[in-house]
C-alpha cells in the first residue's frame, strides 16, 4: 500500500522535520518506508 500525505505545517519545517526524524524507530517497527520527504523550494517557513 501507498499513502501520500499532504500536509500545512503550522510550526515551521524544522519543527516539522525534527519531530519526523524523532519517530524513525516507530516507523520502523511497523515497517513503514519513506521515499521521501520535503518542501517547495520557494516555502521555507
Amino acid at each position: 500500500m501507498k499513502i501520500i500525505s499532504h500536509a500545512k505545517i503550522t510550526k515551521g519545517y524544522e519543527h516539522w522535520k525534527q519531530a519526523f526524524d524523532e519517530n524513525d524507530s516507530l516507523r520502523q517497527e511497523y515497517g513503514v518506508t519513506v521515499l521521501a520527504y520535503g518542501h517547495p523550494k520557494d516555502n521555507k517557513d
